[in-house]
Formats: C-alpha cells, structure tokens, sequence
C-alpha cells in the first residue's frame, strides 16, 4: 500500500489556537462521501493532516503590546520609522474599540508586516514544524520517500511563500542538501484566498521566486502544481489579485462565487465548494477518484447562495466594495490594515 501523503495545513489571521484545522478537516471528509471512490475509504486512512500553528508568537506579543508596540518602532529601519509610526498609531485607535475579533486580524498583518523580528520568529516556527515532521516521516519510510503538500490559508499564503523560499535557498539547512529544489519538492501547493501578492515584499519576489510550480530537478522551481483560490467578494484576493503566467499544465486558477456565509474570506467556507474541494481531492488522492461525471453532477447540484438573506448578501457586497476601495490598487501597510478592519466588522464575528 502507498504511503499516505503529508499535507501541512498553515492557519490564517486572528486566533487559531491547537486544534484549530479540526472544522477545515471535517469539511473535507463530509465532502468527500458524495463521490464513490470514497464510499468505503476513510480520508484519515488515505492522509495525514498535520497542523502547523504559528499563532502564539502573535499572541504573546499582543498580550503585552504597550512595551512590545515601542519595540518593533525602535527595530524599524530609519527609512520605514515614519510609516510605522504611523501605522502603529491608528492601530492604537483601533484597539480602543475593544473588538477583540477585528483587533487581532488586523493586529496579526501589521506584526507580520511591520515587525522583521517577529516575521522571523514566525518562519522559523513554521520550517521546523514542516521539516521536522518530514524527516519523521522520511525516517519511517522504508523507501526512504513521501509525498507532501501544503494548504495555506489567507495571511498563511504569505508565511507559506516566504517559509519555503527560505527552504529553497537553504537558509535552514546550511551543510547539506536538505531542501534543496533539485532533491526535494512539495507535490502540490493549495493557496487559499492567496495574498501573496497583496503582502509581498522586494526579498521574497513571488512569481520569479522558487515557489512556483514546474518539472522536477529544476532548481527554480518547488512544487509539481500550484492552485490558486479567489472569490469574487474577497477583497483580499481582487487587490494584487494573484496572476501569474505560469503553465497552466502546472498552475491551476480556481474562482468561486458561492455566498453560505457572511464571511466568504474564510477558510472552510472556499472548502464548500466543489470546485476547491475536488482540486484538493484530486491533488492528495489522485486524479481519478472523482470522476468527470461526478465533478459536473456536483458542480451542477451546487448552491450558490444559502442560508443567507438578500439583505445581508448586500451588507456584504457593501463591506466588500469599502475594503476593496481602502486597499487601493497598490495599497501600503496603513491601507492594508484599514482594509482588513472594514472587512471584519461586518462579519458578525464569523471566525476565517
């Protein structure tokens, strides 16, 4: 029997504390069921889901933010205090609003942004989950071999990107082969409401640099397949919205419009639909347990719009438009965290 394939789930925004990949799962193994193949299979028999969790850093941080605010000031370069300043002072303003659900969103992209320190704290957590988990796994295998994926989510797009094209270059491996893109590779990268670009900086260029999917033994490149996830009121994904001219043999650019909640940046929710839940199907079990027949019947059969009233879906659109107008075409830092602040309010507290 195959070797289950190792796929690394890299949370998002806001609070996610262990366990928090439980409601991602679950979705998947429910939606699963409808297609034959999976009648009689269990997904944890065919997958290892494995957890990558980073969100404490940003907690510790943001429990003793007055001292650790004038800290990531006195760190920033001299050319970029002034928008720091700046940035650090309307997010004072925002967390006199005591919305504790905003605040952290909001609070988890300026620290990711503003803070090196910290954004190298994060990376570092990140590579040794992954890489410790497959030497593990490596260690295991009698050939010695294992298939492995990453699913990111929304600012976890952006940790993923950076996280790996550390990996790519060897700055956690000095000394040996490791992770190098001519001996190892991911099998496939799933970027869900990728921001990437919207978060991308001039070290960690993301359509030039190593995490792009193409033909094994290149040295640039990192992955067998890449699939992109947007939708069409996720603010996030239509600024800078992620458009690479790589090969679509390889690349895989996958847009939803379906609305079965208020939050449509989440997660779980893009997972709803057959489109995403299909490709990453397809990807970790092989391209011929969903039939043809089965994706039309079930693309077919979906429901765009449920649970949610015509009213709301406004209130939606409304938010949406205001936080896609804050970010800009080419937002800064201060934009950014304005959009993702319009954006959360009007989410009831929905969790992404």
């Amino acid at each position: 029997m195959a070797e289950k394939p190792l796929v690394f789930l890299v949370h998002g925004m806001g609070a996610h504390p262990p366990g928090w990949s439980a409601a991602f799962v679950k979705i998947l193994r429910k939606a699963s069921k409808s297609y034959a193949f999976f009648q009689e299979r269990h997904l944890a028999d065919l997958i290892e889901f494995h957890e990558v969790c980073y969100d404490q850093i940003f907690r510790n941080t943001l429990a003793n933010w007055e001292e650790n605010s004038r800290r990531i000031l006195q760190l920033a370069a001299p050319m970029d205090r002034e928008m720091v300043e700046k940035a650090l002072g309307w997010m004072e303003g925002l967390a006199e609003e005591q919305d504790n659900f905003v605040w952290s969103h909001v609070a988890d992209v300026a620290l990711w942004k503003l803070a090196p320190y910290l954004k190298k704290m994060v990376k570092t957590e990140v590579a040794t989950q992954i890489t410790g988990r497959i030497h593990e796994r490596l260690a295991a295998s009698p050939v010695k071999d294992v298939s492995c994926a990453v699913i990111a989510h929304s600012l976890g797009t952006s940790v993923t990107s950076e996280t790996l094209m550390d990996l790519a270059r060897g700055s956690w491996t000095e000394g040996e082969q490791g992770f190098d893109p001519r001996f190892f590779r991911f099998e496939c990268l799933h970027m869900i409401a990728n921001v990437a670009r919207i978060l991308e900086t001039p070290a960690y260029p993301v359509y030039p640099g190593p995490v792009r999917p193409g033909p094994a033994g290149e040295a640039n490149s990192y992955c067998r397949h890449y699939y992109n996830y947007r939708h069409d009121l996720d603010p996030f994904t239509r600024v800078r919205t992620f458009r690479p001219d790589w090969d679509e043999r390889s690349y895989h650019d996958k847009n939803v419009s379906h609305i079965h909640a208020l939050n449509v940046h989440g997660m779980e929710h893009y997972a709803l639909n057959p489109l995403v839940h299909i490709s990453i199907l397809r990807s970790l079990c092989g391209y011929r347990c969903i039939s043809g027949a089965e994706e039309r019947d079930a693309l077919a059969g979906f429901t765009q719009i449920k649970g949610i009233s015509k009213a709301r879906i406004e209130e939606l659109r409304a938010h949406a438009r205001q936080a896609q107008e804050a970010l800009g075409e080419a937002p800064d830092v201060i934009d950014i965290l304005k959009g993702v602040a319009l954006y959360f309010r009007g989410m009831g507290g929905e969790r992404p």
